[in-house]
């Protein structure tokens, strides 16, 4: 902290919440004897995630210190990206890999933490050679970055059954937590359909599975089973032109999922292109963007 110009008075007050540092242990229903933490920040406080970043921050400026690793777009060179403790490293071929992994292996030797070989995974659109083919991200097997399902080749349905099934799972939750259907709107645009434009905002609009994801909310709003495939419906009380009608026009104002869809692919194609635009970048445009 003193290294990066933080005052002796803010570096006292860390000092005094992580010293001395005892936790019990919950097992079975059953409190531990109190044991004394010697490393890690406090879980729950909003002051670690900024403290975290900041002890990791000499590892980034390790990579960014050899650009020769990195990929270069334009006239910049990425060497990753990162957010808390989910690090990326962009590398040009697979030795520039083994060589930031032998920076950031560098780093933990000296600072107490540990590179989890285990979950590290390789992206790529190259061959490996045969000691990295088991860390390959594939089609079959994608992963995650932020939430977000990554693979070669992703489909965009692959992409819409993964996150439409805890979309549905979601739902399921949140059934009877709302009593009124105000609530459940409220419930549907803050905290269900939210998880749902994270992952389709890549993926082009299809009226089909717009009518899939109006179904399942439908099925939410008027207390039913949560099921995509059924096309039963009970006794319902307010049609659904109403559900998704605009309060101006006395309805609920549940958005329709297929203008939301829609929305937010315009949204992120706008974003790119002022992107483009601005006179400063001079980056190329990336292929995911091309038309085509």
């Amino acid at each position: 902290l003193r290294h990066y110009g933080f005052p002796q008075v803010f570096v006292d007050m860390v000092r005094v919440l992580y010293s001395d540092r005892r936790s019990k242990i919950l097992v079975n229903g059953h409190l531990s004897k109190s044991v004394r933490l010697h490393r890690g920040v406090l879980q729950g406080d909003p002051l670690s995630p900024l403290l975290f970043v900041i002890a990791l921050e000499p590892m980034c400026q390790l990579l960014r210190q050899n650009p020769g690793y990195g990929i270069k777009t334009g006239d910049t060179v990425h060497t990753g990206s990162y957010f808390a403790d989910d690090y990326q490293l962009y590398a040009a071929d697979e030795e520039s890999l083994h060589r930031q992994l032998a920076l950031v292996q560098s780093f933990c030797d000296k600072s107490g933490f540990r590179l989890n070989v285990d979950k590290t995974q390789i992206l790529t659109f190259a061959p490996l050679s045969p000691a990295l083919t088991s860390m390959a991200v594939t089609s079959e097997a994608p992963t995650k970055s932020l939430g977000i399902l990554v693979a070669p080749n992703l489909s965009p349905m692959a992409r819409f059954n993964y996150i439409f099934e805890r979309f549905v799972s979601r739902l399921s939750l949140w059934l009877y937590k709302a009593r009124t259907y105000a609530g459940k709107v409220a419930i549907l645009h803050s905290i269900c359909l939210p998880v749902l434009w994270y992952q389709l905002l890549f993926v082009p609009a299809d009226k089909n599975l717009a009518k899939l994801i109006d179904r399942v909310m439908l099925q939410f709003m008027h207390g039913e089973e949560i099921n995509p495939s059924s096309t039963t419906t009970g006794l319902r009380f307010v049609k659904k032109a109403i559900v998704f009608a605009d309060k101006d026009d006395c309805g609920l104002d549940l958005h329709n999922s297929l203008d939301l869809w829609q929305q937010h692919n315009r949204s992120l194609m706008i974003r790119c292109v002022q992107a483009l635009t601005k006179p400063q970048s001079k980056s190329k445009m990336a292929a995911w963007i091309s038309p085509g």
